[in-house]
């Protein structure tokens, strides 16, 4: 909510104002049990988290894994990055990833279309992991 809150105008941006609206009000809830619509709408949170928390968020499932990065800061050294791996299961819980060094998939269009210049950089250490999920994803389509 912090994150939509403090840059409306670029999450409007990104979104749209009628769906910043709407994922704001989805993580409005502050009780014991979230009812469903208070869940955090994937793969959209995701972003917000990543630049929220400066961290490098990975989501993994069937259908699409996407890599997230923060969008307005500028990377510390890469030994000092947090780097989390998160799965999709049963199609509406994520769970946490323990997987060492592992291909990493393509980052979200939000971040290519909308970092700021001092943020570039957090793809530097990253692309040769980058490439190489790209060309076990293109092998398993044309082997």
């Amino acid at each position: 909510m912090e994150e939509l809150e403090t840059h409306t105008t670029e999450s409007g941006d990104m979104f749209g104002s009628e769906y910043r609206f709407q994922l704001y009000k989805s993580l409005n809830f502050f009780g014991e049990e979230a009812p469903l619509q208070n869940w955090m709408i994937m793969p959209d949170t995701s972003v917000l988290i990543a630049s929220r928390y400066n961290v490098v968020l990975h989501c993994f499932s069937r259908h699409a894994s996407t890599t997230y990065l923060p969008l307005r800061s500028t990377p510390p050294p890469a030994h000092e990055h947090i780097v989390i791996a998160i799965g999709l299961v049963y199609g509406n819980h994520y769970v946490k990833l323990e997987l060492g060094e592992y291909p990493m998939p393509p980052i979200a269009p939000q971040w290519i279309h909308c970092k700021r210049p001092c943020a570039a950089k957090w793809v530097t250490p990253y692309i040769e992991r980058l490439n190489m999920y790209n060309h076990y994803y293109r092998a398993s389509f044309n082997g």
